[in-house]
C-alpha cells in the first residue's frame, strides 16, 4: 500500500491535471460554440437598429407588426448574422407579432468577442430594449431560440420568469452535450436542460425528426424538463437547417405554433 503522503501527493496531481484540462477544455469549447461569420451586412440593413449603450452597443433587426401588441425577441443560429433573419420575423409578423432580432458579440455589427458571458449580456441589451424602448411588457414578450440562440433564450426565460412564452427551435440539452450526450467538464456551457426546469413560463419545442447536427432527442428532453408547461413538436423530415420554415409550413405544426403563441397557457401535451 502505497504511504498516504504519496497518495494524497497524487490525488492532488490528479486534481491539478483535471483543473488544467477543463482550463483548457473551457476554451477550446468556447472556440467550438461559436462561429461568426464575415460581416454581411452594413448600415444599411432594413430595420437595423443599435441597442445600449455606445460603449457597448447590440446590433439589432426590429421588424414591427401593424397593431401589435406583443413581440417575439429571436435568438438566432450558429454561423449567420441578422442579414439572415428577415424572413423568420416575417412568419412571426404574420401572427400578429413584432419581432427582435439581434447579434451575439462578434457577428455582424455587433463588436467584441463571442463568449457565453458576453451572450448574455447582449441577450440582456436586446430584452430591455424591448422592454424599456419599445414600451412591451415583459408578460407580452415571447422569447426565442433558434439552435444555439436557445442558449441565451433559456437564460432570458429562467432570468426574467415573467415573460410570456418560451419558443425553441433545435435546441440542445446543452452545448457540450450535443458532442458527448453527458456533462464530462466541471462546467456546462448553455445548460438548457437545467435552467428549462427552472423557468416558470410555458415552453413549445420544434424539432425536426432529420437533425443530424442536434439530434431531436434534445428538444425532447428539453421539453419534458419543463413538464406541464413543455410542449414538443417534431417536425417530419425536417433537418437541422430547415426545420424553421418546414415548421411554419406544415400545418399541423403551424396550427400548434399559432394556438400556442395565441395561448402560450393553455395546457401542454405532446401531439
Amino acid at each position: 500500500m502505497a504511504p498516504l503522503p504519496r497518495l494524497r501527493r497524487l490525488a492532488l496531481g490528479l486534481a491539478a491535471l483535471y483543473a488544467a484540462a477543463s482550463c483548457v477544455g473551457c476554451a477550446v469549447v468556447n472556440a467550438a460554440m461559436f462561429h461568426p461569420p464575415k460581416p454581411s451586412y452594413g448600415p444599411d440593413l432594413p430595420g437595423l437598429v443599435s441597442m445600449g449603450p455606445p460603449d457597448a452597443p447590440v446590433a439589432g433587426v426590429w421588424s414591427p407588426a401593424p397593431g401589435a401588441t406583443r413581440a417575439v425577441l429571436f435568438s438566432h443560429g450558429n454561423a449567420e448574422d441578422l442579414r439572415y433573419v428577415h424572413d423568420r420575423l416575417a412568419l412571426f409578423n404574420r401572427l400578429g407579432f413584432s419581432a427582435l432580432a439581434w447579434d451575439y458579440p462578434g457577428y455582424g455589427r455587433t463588436p467584441g468577442k463571442p463568449s457565453e458571458r458576453a451572450v448574455y449580456a447582449a441577450a440582456e441589451t436586446a430584452f430591455r430594449h424591448l422592454v424599456e424602448e419599445r414600451g412591451f411588457a415583459p408578460s407580452n414578450i415571447v422569447v426565442c431560440g433558434y439552435s444555439i440562440g436557445s442558449g441565451p433564450a433559456c437564460y432570458l426565460a429562467e432570468k426574467h420568469p415573467d415573460v410570456g412564452a418560451l419558443l425553441l427551435v433545435a435546441p440542445f440539452k446543452s452545448a457540450v452535450r450535443v458532442v458527448t450526450r453527458v456533462r464530462i467538464l466541471p462546467f456546462d456551457p448553455f445548460p438548457n436542460l437545467s435552467r428549462i426546469r427552472r423557468t416558470r413560463c410555458p415552453v413549445l419545442v420544434l424539432h425536426g425528426t432529420a437533425d443530424r447536427i442536434i439530434p431531436s432527442w434534445h428538444g425532447k428532453a428539453v421539453a419534458a424538463a419543463a413538464g406541464g408547461r413543455g410542449r414538443f413538436v417534431p417536425v417530419p423530415g425536417a433537418t437541422h437547417v430547415s426545420v424553421f420554415h418546414a415548421a411554419f409550413a406544415d400545418p399541423a405544426a403551424l396550427a400548434t405554433i399559432r394556438a400556442f403563441l395565441a395561448h402560450p397557457h393553455a395546457e401542454g401535451k405532446e401531439p
